[in-house]
């Protein structure tokens, strides 16, 4: 029998996924997806995998309110499933792990003999802030059609707004990677993007979950991490280095940020 490849799913394995999320969500009332890194997003006893689609189902203002699941398949890294628990209790969320990792047993394991398809623990809303940094600083924005074609008279204007928002985080962060060095002001980074500091603090904390001053010390303390593991630079001198006018500032900050690692 030839081997099925993950990158090549079927689609009634994936119509089945979906039959079995939902009757998830019937159970449970929390309603649950599935979305592949191969570019497919299950969902509603639906699949989807045109982008477009994709992006509707796949709301980014809505995404502070989901628990997220990383999805693992034969030790590889595979997709990720989505609860929305805006009105359920983290415990509920948490106790539904297992249920989630016989669904994904019972429908890939026989077809592609697979014996370790795994749920692993939600991440936290640091590592999906991480991850969010990730997709800034990689510039992965949703993709526009060009403005000549005529059906773009008829996309919702929410999608410009999203672009736009992710245009101007992009800025944003571009200009702090690029003056890292030095100290920053959220006035300062936004006069130079050309917007308004609020609605510059409010894409911060809509799109990333995080404050500008948190997201600027997030890249600081990385630097500054770094110079520690490979020069043998005093704390003082480093903590210059990566634009902290204080070195108490720097240890306070460093510390809130990995307290695992010892200065």
């Amino acid at each position: 029998m030839p081997k099925v490849s993950l990158d090549m799913p079927t689609l009634p394995e994936y119509t089945s996924l979906g039959d079995y999320l939902q009757s998830f969500s019937d159970i449970t009332q929390i309603d649950a997806m599935f979305y592949g890194l191969s570019g497919i997003l299950v969902h509603k006893n639906h699949v989807f995998t045109d982008e477009k689609l994709i992006q509707q189902q796949l709301d980014l203002e809505q995404m502070i309110n989901y628990t997220i699941f990383p999805v693992t398949y034969n030790a590889n890294f595979w997709g990720f499933i989505l609860c929305n628990s805006e009105k359920v209790s983290q415990q509920r969320i948490k106790l539904s792990k297992d249920y989630l990792s016989n669904v994904f047993q019972q429908v890939f394991s026989e077809v592609h003999n697979c014996t370790d398809s795994k749920v692993l623990d939600p991440l936290s809303k640091d590592e999906f802030s991480q991850i969010n940094y990730l997709s800034i600083l990689l510039k992965m924005s949703p993709r526009v059609q060009d403005k000549g074609n005529e059906n773009d008279a008829h996309e919702p204007q929410i999608i410009y707004d999203r672009t736009e928002s992710y245009t101007s985080l992009k800025k944003a962060s571009e200009y702090v990677l690029q003056n890292i060095v030095k100290p920053l002001s959220l006035n300062e980074v936004a006069n130079k993007v050309y917007l308004s500091p609020s609605y510059l603090s409010r894409l911060f904390k809509k799109y990333l979950n995080v404050t500008f001053v948190d997201y600027v010390n997030h890249i600081k303390i990385a630097r500054a991490k770094e110079k520690l593991a490979l020069t043998t630079r005093p704390i003082n001198v480093i903590s210059a280095d990566v634009g902290f006018t204080q070195t108490s500032y720097f240890t306070k900050t460093f510390k809130k940020n990995d307290g695992n690692y010892s200065l």
